[in-house]
């Protein structure tokens, strides 16, 4: 971890301090610490961490409970260890010392329950916005401002640019333009806690913005909008943004504004959309364009299944998402809060809970568990 700052940092050359802090997930105050750091003192204190701690033995449960709970002390930390081990041996002292280095190096998060946003051929497309600045355009240092669109079966990309900070109408249209670029729209977009899509949110009870919303009913897509500081909910579109800067724009020099964006669309095409992807093993415009047998209903025409057809002999095609029960896990929420509240009442509970938001009727179930 020393050596990644170091490196990262460069001597004052390369990423800032809440950058490094950002990339490796740690406080800025660790990457300040290390920064002062020279090789004698690294020694010593790779010396120190050698030795193990009566703590370690205990240290993923501290974890698991300070990402669940980030405000808890020391002292009722050490309580509900020595609750479940009461052999324990360890001074309040000791205990706040190796909880103040613990948090110092690991990013603690409050955990939820989620299920990897996978989906068919069509249905969804994973969108997030970046930035670089001092990017070299006309001769300037430029803060080129970008959104990216990843279709998530396929991984098909695509890139809007802004010279100015993107706003509601800006972020219309670029939509436009990657809807023209995939050659229709998905049936659902998938976005981060942005104010260009959700106002307020509140036990998943969103609050759009109206001038968004009411584009997306005109197209015809759905909005969803992930937990706030929950990037597993999305996927994976945060490293597209990072594969955007680092392959496509950094290390570039560019005449003007109509090069940069002739450069990423040869990108695009010649590089991000044709390469082998890490995931799927196929390169997303060939995903993108192959066949798929669908299964609708004859009475309503709806899809009721999407397969990708195979040219492999004796290939079995299956979606898993099939095969994962989801009622399991609504019931066992169900269950527990009728344990807290009384079954009675809990019934009751659940049902209004479902009747009015069927679409969010999981992550309700969880925003109640005390």
């Amino acid at each position: 971890m020393i050596h990644k700052i170091k490196a990262l940092h460069n001597e004052g050359a390369g990423l800032s301090i809440r950058s490094i802090a950002r990339e490796l997930g740690i406080s800025r105050n660790t990457v300040r610490k290390y920064l002062r750091m020279d090789e004698v003192a690294i020694g010593e204190q790779q010396a120190n961490r050698t030795r193990r701690k009566q703590l370690d033995d205990y240290r993923d449960y501290i974890v698991t409970l300070l990402g669940q709970f980030p405000g808890l002390s020391a002292v009722k930390v050490l309580r509900k260890l020595k609750e479940r081990h009461p052999e324990l041996g360890v001074s309040d002292r000791s205990a706040r010392r190796y909880i103040k280095a613990l948090k110092e190096t690991v990013s603690l998060r409050q955990k939820r329950y989620y299920e990897p946003v996978e989906s068919p051929p069509g249905v969804q497309c994973r969108v997030d916005g970046g930035e670089l600045r001092g990017l070299s355009v006309g001769g300037e240092a430029t803060t080129v401002h970008f959104v990216v669109f990843v279709l998530s079966y396929s991984r098909l990309m695509y890139v809007g640019l802004s010279p100015r900070p993107i706003d509601t109408a800006t972020f219309i249209r670029l939509h436009d333009a990657a809807f023209r670029y995939f050659g229709g729209r998905p049936e659902e977009c998938v976005y981060d806690q942005t104010k260009l899509v959700v106002l307020h949110e509140q036990y998943r009870e969103l609050d759009p913005n109206p001038a968004f919303a009411a584009y997306a009913t005109a197209a015809g897509f759905r909005i969803y909008a992930c937990e706030g500081y929950d990037p597993e909910g999305k996927g994976k579109v945060e490293a597209g943004v990072k594969y955007v800067k680092g392959n496509a724009l950094a290390g570039e020099v560019f005449d003007d504004w109509d090069h940069l964006e002739a450069h990423v669309r040869q990108w695009l095409d010649g590089v991000a959309n044709v390469r082998q992807h890490g995931t799927t093993g196929e390169a997303p415009r060939v995903r993108f364009e192959r066949d798929e047998l669908v299964l609708s209903d004859l009475e309503t025409g709806q899809a009721i299944a999407r397969h990708v057809i195979s040219r492999d002999k004796g290939a079995v095609i299956r979606n898993n998402d099939h095969y994962r029960d989801k009622a399991a896990r609504v019931a066992d929420l169900e269950a527990t809060i009728g344990e807290q509240v009384g079954q009675a009442t809990g019934a009751r509970l659940c049902a209004q809970l479902k009747a009015t938001s069927p679409r969010i009727h999981k992550d309700q179930l969880v925003s109640t568990q005390f």
